[in-house]
């Protein structure tokens, strides 16, 4: 079961401002930084800093961008939150652990048939309502729960970050293990929950499960690699210094 970090832990990241930052305002405006004759041969591209904004952009996510849907199915009722998220509705596709579901799988329960239904993340995010057809009129998916699924090709057994987030409680399964529970009555942050995904070579299956009381339906995962990691946690740290006012006035700095 994942739990949601609290940060990226110490990250160790050292932000040095640009050449001349800090001068005062008397003097000329300082030059743009160059390489001057380094005393160590290759020493001055150590020092050749990236275009202006590179090193603080966003890193593209990994994560699946289209997925097959199952739902919506009834949410139980009882004294226990979020008890839909431990029931296993997929026992006649196998069960949870062992679901692969495709463009013709379907579910029969409680005298119903439902198909398996593509959908695509939109701004990352998974909307369930919307493809549901609920409202906040008509309140057809309050009290449910849906399915997404997908696969994933890995070219090599790696440990991925998963950036996570939904409305309202979800649970996360990889190859069949659940990685990520969260039990909550909240609104979708896709920052919210941070977990590893220990991906295997080759094709490894995504299951996310989400319930709804009411209102928004949604889900968002996004996943980094390693270099990816790395340039969140260098906007994890420009974001700490900025909030304590010490971040650099310009984008013309080096890491």
């Amino acid at each position: 079961m994942g739990e949601r970090s609290h940060g990226f832990g110490v990250l160790g990241v050292f932000v040095l401002l640009g050449c001349g930052a800090g001068a005062p305002a008397s003097r000329a405006a300082p030059a743009p930084c160059a390489a001057s004759s380094p005393a160590v041969p290759g020493a001055g591209a150590l020092l050749t800093p990236s275009p202006p904004q590179a090193a603080f952009e966003m890193p593209k996510d990994f994560g699946p961008q289209r997925w097959l849907a199952l739902g919506p199915l009834p949410a139980l009722s009882g004294e226990r939150a979020h008890a839909s998220l431990d029931h296993d509705y997929l026992g006649t596709l196998g069960g949870e652990a062992s679901v692969h579901i495709d463009a013709s799988s379907k579910l029969q329960l409680e005298g119903q048939t439902l198909s398996a239904r593509s959908v695509e993340a939109r701004a990352g995010i998974v909307d369930f309502a919307a493809l549901y057809g609920g409202t906040p009129d008509t309140h057809v998916t309050d009290n449910r729960v849906a399915y997404a699924y997908a696969e994933l090709e890995a070219p090599q057994a790696s440990t991925a970050l998963a950036l996570f987030g939904s409305d309202d409680g979800a649970a996360v399964w990889l190859n069949g293990k659940r990685v990520h529970r969260m039990a909550a009555d909240r609104a979708v942050d896709p920052d919210s929950d941070h977990f590893e995904l220990p991906l295997s070579a080759g094709k490894n299956r995504i299951l996310v499960k989400v319930d709804n009381g009411s209102g928004g339906w949604v889900f968002a995962l996004r996943l980094f690699d390693v270099d990816a990691r790395r340039k969140l946690e260098v906007l994890e740290a420009r974001k700490h210094l900025e909030q304590l006012g010490l971040g650099p006035a310009t984008d013309e700095f080096l890491l």
